[in-house]
């Protein structure tokens, strides 16, 4: 009985240089760190399958958006939300930490019991955009692409400003908002 590989592959799975080749024939595209057959449809759960499960976080920010198809490639650095728990701005192994609270509303959960693969919803993603301080233009493309592709409004955006009371910078979010059309 022939066996199957799973749907994510990694070096473990199988050599580096057989991964390289599979991609190269086309049998396989890259996941972001991992590949995955070409069978298999690009979707938000799956690349939110690429985040280890063991770990107690939200994907945020332009990781985030990557996973809700707004960004073709992958940050080289995930961002991800620890609440409360962590230091603020750490790095470690590709991740950035930072110690934000997220409501139970603005998270989507691509995993199951045991297995959480957190991530911020389109509308959280789109105020946490707008709420940085090196928000520039690709910043702000990446923000119609969810706007448009999640029909995220201004309502809800305003919705989880209100929320979330001790964000900082929501002053220029509600403003970046503004200028993108967002009203």
């Amino acid at each position: 009985m022939p066996s199957t590989l799973p749907s994510l592959l990694t070096a473990t799975d199988l050599p580096d240089t057989e991964l390289q080749a599979a991609a190269l024939d086309g049998d396989v595209f890259r996941l972001d760190r991992v590949f995955c057959s070409i069978a298999e449809f690009d979707v938000p759960w799956r690349r939110a399958s690429v985040f280890d499960a063991s770990e107690v976080f939200v994907v945020a920010r332009l990781s985030a958006a990557w996973v809700w198809g707004a960004l073709a490639s992958a940050p080289r650095v995930h961002e991800v939300f620890r609440d409360g728990r962590g230091k603020n701005g750490s790095e470690t192994e590709g991740l950035r930490v930072s110690a934000t609270a997220v409501h139970a509303s603005d998270i989507v959960d691509f995993g199951g019991p045991g297995a959480p693969r957190r991530v911020t919803s389109p509308t959280r993603t789109v105020v946490d955009l707008c709420r940085s301080p090196e928000f520039d233009e690709p910043a702000a493309e990446v923000v119609r692409r969810l706007v448009r592709e999640h029909r995220v409004d201004r309502a809800g955006c305003d919705a989880v400003l209100d929320r979330a009371r001790s964000l900082p910078h929501r002053l220029a979010a509600r403003e970046r908002l503004a200028d993108l059309g967002l009203v």
